[in-house]
């Protein structure tokens, strides 16, 4: 038998014996959110989905109940600036020890439109 010939029985064999790609979908989470863009969870957490709105806020939702948390995670509304499009609360990261430290970072666009960059809690301590 040709090297080819093994190579598509080898290639027919393994479509049988291995399970089938998991299903692609869609399922609703959360509501009421102003300009979602991103959702996430640091790592080692579950049951817990964190999403982010331009306006400066960030909720956390339960995903067994689908309940929003009663305050944001964080709210940074007074510091973001919102007069174009492209500004606001644009990025969140989660340290790696995010679980041991509850350090994460915000990149967002200030109302002296810079972009800072800020780490919470603070490495020093200050703000």
């Amino acid at each position: 038998m040709s090297l080819k010939k093994i190579m598509v029985v080898a290639g027919c064999l393994a479509g049988l014996l291995l399970p089938a790609a998991a299903a692609i979908g869609v399922r609703q989470v959360a509501v009421g959110l102003e300009r979602p863009l991103w959702a996430g969870t640091p790592r080692n957490i579950d049951g817990k989905l964190w999403v982010m709105e331009q306006a400066g806020r960030v909720w956390t939702f339960d995903l067994a109940s689908g309940q929003r948390s009663a305050q944001p995670f964080l709210d940074i509304r007074g510091e973001v600036s919102r007069k174009g499009n492209e500004e606001g609360l644009l990025g969140l990261a989660f340290d790696p020890d995010f679980q041991l430290n509850g350090r994460y970072y915000v990149n967002f666009t200030d109302t002296e439109t810079t972009s800072p960059m800020r780490c919470n809690p603070p490495v020093d301590g200050s703000r």
